[in-house]
């Protein structure tokens, strides 16, 4: 046998394990969805009702059409409404149910795995690929947030993961237009799922900034020329959300603005 045979078979090893794990991983974030874990909490049912009602209305159960924020549980309780968003969609094609509101959750769960062998395969190499999956498929943590409605749960966890994949590939490309573009992009999208993410995203956003900032130096003029600088790419999904609604970010802040005790 040859070194390419050997190889091959290799592959072909690797090809299976992968396989494999992708299938358990598959069933372990898909397998009665409805039941497991116990007990639907008011934040789920929060998503999922706004799912609900964006899929028969295109407004939010408040009646605010198309909405670029839902609202919770009080006047102060806003929160992204991409997860609501995402949920209107398996809800319109099946009905309500909790199975149609938690499998965004279980479908990015299950990307975020794929992602993640990928981003480490060429990290560390085949063995370290599947290894990293492995742990991957079996932590209870992730099999967990795959498995509720929450706009906290697996959607900044799989954005963050393409995110890495993409920057990982953007350094491998010396860190081209395009390339950079879609980490930018990444970045920015990731700031949006999560109330917290939009701190994070932009912390990652100035690490991406500096480690790159020689080669994207060399091409700054035509980056900004073509709207290609990452900053100006992952601020801008934020910026058209500030734009647009803008109402509702201005209460936001006045709610957060610290006041002077009264005398």
């Amino acid at each position: 046998m040859n070194a390419s045979d050997g190889a091959e078979r290799a592959s072909r090893r690797e090809l299976v394990f992968v396989a494999i794990l992708l299938l358990v991983g598959f069933w372990l974030r898909l397998y009665a969805l409805d039941q497991y874990p116990l007990g639907v909490h008011q934040d789920e049912l929060s998503n999922i009702y706004d799912g609900y009602s964006i899929s028969e209305t295109g407004a939010d159960r408040f009646g605010d059409k198309y909405p670029l924020q839902v609202r919770g549980f009080g006047e102060r309780d806003y929160r992204p409404s991409l997860y609501a968003w995402l949920a209107a969609v398996p809800i319109r094609l099946s009905g309500f149910s909790v199975t149609a509101g938690r499998l965004p959750s279980a479908i990015f769960g299950f990307a975020s795995l794929v992602l993640l062998y990928g981003f480490a395969r060429r990290m560390g190499g085949a063995t370290f690929g599947v290894l990293a999956l492995l742990l991957g498929v079996l932590s209870p943590l992730h099999i967990q947030y795959s498995r509720v409605a929450h706009e906290g749960s697996m959607l900044p966890a799989a954005f963050l993961i393409l995110a890495l994949l993409l920057w990982q590939r953007a350094a491998i490309a010396r860190f081209a237009i395009l390339p950079t573009v879609w980490v930018g992009l990444a970045i920015g999208i990731s700031a949006n799922p999560y109330q917290s993410s939009r701190l994070t995203a932009f912390t990652r956003l100035g690490k991406f900034q500096w480690l790159t900032r020689e080669a994207l130096a060399a091409a700054r003029d035509s980056a900004i020329a073509t709207g290609s600088d990452p900053l100006f790419v992952s601020m801008s999904p934020l910026e058209g959300l500030t734009a647009i609604d803008s109402v509702t970010f201005q209460q936001e802040k006045a709610w957060l603005m610290v006041r002077p005790r009264a005398e």
